[in-house]
């Protein structure tokens, strides 16, 4: 039973209303919501798991194929003899004929020494310096 009071001026009115018991569910209701509740749980952990198993699959041959395409292109190796100019350094030199080949500077600074036999990194303006380049034209 539920009560209610109302206030109109200085009169006070007062009312009882029953109220229906809500019936409680069964055990079977209740196991039943709860195994719904768990399938629908299952379907979309079974979906955001496909969605990232299919974008994975997406990425990595997209990248396999844009790593093949760029194998498809032959680089050749080449030298040519530069002549050192006043300010030149050996940094300078890679900077213009370094290409990606190459893991960084100090490997294309390591080749460079070793083909000229260069012992520091001192170099006089004049003399000629052998360095290796790449390129995607065959040159016979």
């Amino acid at each position: 039973m539920r009560t209610q009071t109302m206030r109109a001026g200085s009169a006070v009115y007062t009312s009882r209303t029953m109220v229906a018991a809500r019936p409680s569910r069964s055990r079977r209701e209740k196991r039943i919501a709860r195994l719904r509740r768990e399938a629908r749980i299952r379907s979309l952990l079974l979906v955001l798991i496909s969605v990232i198993l299919t974008t994975a699959a997406v990425l990595t041959i997209t990248a396999h194929k844009a790593n093949a395409d760029r194998m498809d292109v032959p680089t050749y190796k080449y030298y040519t003899s530069v002549s050192v100019k006043s300010g030149d350094t050996l940094w300078s030199i890679a900077q213009e004929y370094m290409s990606c080949e190459y893991e960084d500077t100090n490997d294309y600074i390591r080749e460079v020494r070793s083909i000229n036999h260069l012992v520091g990194n001192d170099l006089t303006p004049g003399e000629y310096l052998t360095v290796p380049y790449y390129s995607t034209e065959y040159k016979p």
